[in-house]
């Protein structure tokens, strides 16, 4: 005979599982704002208020940490979106008429945050490159 106590602990299993989905959602967008408020940091310090003259190769420091802070936060959205993939995955085996078969397949939503993390380190290379021109020509 079936344990009785087995559809309950899969229901409480599928809650968990659906509460963890919803987590790494919700670390994706939170990340969001932080590379934002780490990019206007860095914006503000090399041409905010105080008006600071930065040797011309300071901008390529500038440039460089910000390629290596938007590698770090692509690295954080692949893995992020491996774990939930991973777990609606799960969610589906552990209940069989699960929502999250609905889910659209595809990355659109990783790429297009990947993307804005790309295009942010280029618009600092092309920032870095020419405040430097002079140093090329």
């Amino acid at each position: 005979m079936a344990d009785p106590n087995d559809n309950v602990s899969r229901e409480v299993e599928y809650g968990q599982v659906n509460t963890t989905i919803r987590h790494y959602g919700y670390l994706r967008l939170l990340m969001i704002p932080i590379f934002v408020l780490i990019n206007g940091g860095l914006l503000n310090a090399i041409g905010g208020a105080n008006k600071v003259k930065f040797p011309l190769p300071m901008y390529f420091d500038v440039g460089f940490f910000a390629v290596v802070i938007s590698i770090v936060f692509i690295y954080w959205e692949h893995t992020i979106n491996i774990y939930r993939d991973n777990l609606v995955k799960y969610a589906i085996k552990i209940n069989r008429n699960s929502h999250w078969k609905a889910l659209p397949t595809g990355n659109r939503i990783s790429y297009s945050i990947r993307l804005l993390y790309v295009l942010v380190s280029l618009s600092w290379l092309a920032l870095a490159v020419f405040k430097n021109r002079t140093m090329f020509f």
